[in-house]
């Protein structure tokens, strides 16, 4: 069964950290941890409905006594490389369904492999996502390049059309999506929902997922392409 990604730990209070609680809140259960003492305070006082943690996202303990082995989503978001790597790998081998991290350096992606972290983002690259947005021939939202720019996380669409290519109606192992294409999640109705073989795409649906390949990315366009 699909499984909605609603228990959130963010690593890092900074400006990324709380515009993402921020935006989460409402509708998710989201801790932050912070190890400064005066902006954990004020992110606490800024923030409605998030738990706000004083101790450091790298500390086993501390995940422990935070349920990380029940979080469905943990963002490793801090300033430092090294900590997002250390922390997000450290919440994943503890039991947390899926790990991000932010790296500000393109050099620190060839320390993820057998990490364990299932995406890295890196921030530099927004520019870069901005313009292959609207490069796409697809209904695409969004389009972010990471690992250097070999590989591209996707944000499509998914739209009824006349034809074979359509994804609406479909379930993703009925789909011919090459190798190299890895689902990650899809939006419905303000809703984050993993994706499985199972899941049956509808009309609407903003669909996550990575191609390891740019040159794969076409393809996606194809099964995307709105009336």
């Amino acid at each position: 069964l699909e499984a909605p990604l609603k228990r959130i730990i963010i690593a890092g209070g900074g400006h990324v950290g709380k515009r993402l609680a921020l935006a989460l809140e409402k509708d998710h259960q989201v801790k932050i941890i912070e190890k400064d003492p005066r902006r954990a305070k004020k992110i606490a006082n800024d923030l409605d409905h998030t738990v706000v943690l004083l101790g450091d996202c790298a500390n086993e303990s501390l995940l422990l006594d935070e349920a990380v082995d029940s979080t469905d989503l943990f963002c490793a978001i801090t300033e430092n490389d090294g900590v997002n790597i250390i922390s997000a790998s450290l919440a994943k081998s503890l039991g947390a369904r899926k790990a991000i991290c932010l790296l500000n350096h393109v050099s620190y992606t060839k320390l993820l492999p057998n990490t364990g972290i299932d995406v890295a983002v890196l921030p530099n690259q927004e520019t870069l996502g901005s313009i292959l947005k609207h490069v796409r021939r697809g209904d695409v939202a969004q389009v972010k390049s990471l690992c250097g720019g070999t590989a591209e996380a996707i944000e499509a669409v998914a739209h009824n059309m006349d034809g074979v290519n359509s994804v609406v109606g479909r379930r993703v192992d009925a789909i011919d999506f090459p190798e190299g294409i890895v689902m990650g999640a899809l939006i419905r109705n303000q809703q984050v929902i993993s994706i499985h073989h199972e899941t049956l795409f509808e009309e609407g649906d903003h669909v996550v997922m990575f191609a390891m390949d740019k040159k794969l990315v076409g393809n996606i366009e194809k099964k995307f392409q709105p009336l």
